[in-house]
């Protein structure tokens, strides 16, 4: 089945693989499918050895407790950077706290406080940036991220500045969707007013799939194409190659090449980097992202010239949030959504559940045990908005989301 498009928070894409369900903080077009398979180790190396790993480690309900980086250091791996992470009653993140390993222990660095407000069928995520200076959290940036809930679609990113007094702009991103291709334009804080910058245009097919995307640069008076990115995927969507071109009037032309392989669940467990010079694909050096069933997670390079850049991941198996259950007993259906009087759960592994609604502020606001695969619950008493729906039994639990209008 092809994946949906979700356009969501790049500006959050650094912590957008510990999430499985709720509001997304995922990358944008890849929406999160039943089954989320979370990577747990992915080791990254050239061609002459390993360079670096990361590690996370979960939380019993399956959330993500700890990411570490580490590089090596002669023969041992030696740390460089975590991050930890904290969360609501609904298993959304609240806080990062990111650590620097210095002279034997872990320093504060930075600090990212989320914030999620909902208004209607609008909601509207914060996230304030911190840096740690001189023993205390100061402020820095401040990211303001709002969208559609009904159609999961974004409608503005905020980026503003701290000046030591009050928050001021620094830049935005504005989104358009004509049904075939999405446009995310983004500008600039000048001279007190907004000034284009650059856009990127996404076209996609008729599955919602990225075809290629077009980064183009405003001179002053009018756009003029940059790079463009073309894609192949899989039959899920998920990217099997990502070429980059570049334009040199009159044509396109190769530059950069990355390819990935994927296990049965849409999770790439390696991928690698190649340069187009003298007319043949080269080993070399760039960044890559890490897709996984459910979003991608940023990767960066560190800076080995000349070689092949890589990765591989291992994958500890999580299902919304919550391992080790079975599959093909784990799957949970709301529909209608949005919902006006009924919602109808389908939950296969029903023997022995109890099925519980929840508001936004995580509180239980219906319950019941299941007593066969489909049940209808009428909800015709709640008032408008999001919430959630978890059932679960001595085998483990599972999450989705609906609307009630």
């Amino acid at each position: 089945m092809k994946k949906n498009l979700l356009i969501s928070f790049a500006l959050l894409s650094c912590i957008c693989f510990a999430n499985a369900q709720g509001l997304k903080h995922s990358t944008k077009f890849y929406k999160p499918a039943g089954f989320t398979w979370k990577w747990d180790t992915i080791f990254t190396y050239d061609t002459t050895a390993m360079k670096e790993l990361m590690v996370q480690t979960f939380n019993t309900n399956g959330t993500v407790a700890n990411k570490t980086t580490q590089v090596v250091a002669g023969s041992a791996w030696e740390n460089i950077s975590q991050s930890i992470f904290a969360y609501d009653t609904i298993n959304e993140i609240t806080t990062e706290i990111r650590q620097g390993w210095k002279s034997g222990a872990w320093g504060n660095s930075a600090r990212n406080t989320l914030t999620l407000t909902i208004s209607g069928l609008t909601a509207t995520l914060t996230k304030v940036h911190e840096s740690w200076l001189g023993g205390i959290w100061v402020n820095a940036m401040r990211y303001t991220h709002t969208m559609d809930v009904s159609s999961d679609s974004v409608l503005s990113d905020l980026t503003e500045q701290w000046d030591g007094t009050a928050w001021v702009n620094n830049a935005r991103i504005l989104y358009s969707f004509d049904g075939t291709t999405w446009v995310q334009t983004n500008e600039v804080w000048q001279y007190n007013t907004w000034l284009n910058s650059f856009r990127d245009s996404y076209v996609l097919d008729i599955g919602g799939d990225i075809q290629y995307m077009l980064h183009e640069i405003w001179n002053g008076t009018s756009w003029v194409s940059n790079t463009k990115y073309l894609y192949t995927n899989n039959p899920d969507g998920y990217p099997l190659s990502i070429t980059r071109q570049e334009w040199v009037s009159p044509s396109w032309n190769d530059s950069t090449t990355i390819t990935y392989t994927y296990d049965a669940n849409d999770n790439a467990i390696n991928g690698k980097f190649e340069l187009f010079k003298s007319s043949v694909w080269i080993p070399w050096m760039g960044t890559m992202k890490v897709f996984y069933s459910g979003g991608s997670l940023d990767l960066f390079q560190r800076d080995y010239v000349n070689n092949e850049y890589r990765f591989e991941a291992k994958y500890a198996r999580q299902w919304n949030g919550i391992g080790d259950l079975r599959a093909g007993d784990s799957r949970l259906s709301v529909t209608p959504n949005p919902a006006h009087e009924n919602i109808r759960i389908e939950f296969p592994a029903y023997r022995g559940s109890t099925v519980s609604v929840y508001d936004i502020q995580g509180r239980i606001v219906m319950q019941q045990p299941l007593l066969q695969e489909k049940t209808e619950i009428n909800i015709s008493s709640l008032p408008k908005g999001i919430y959630f729906v978890k059932a679960g039994n001595a085998s483990g639990t599972a999450k989705a989301k609906f609307i009630k209008d």
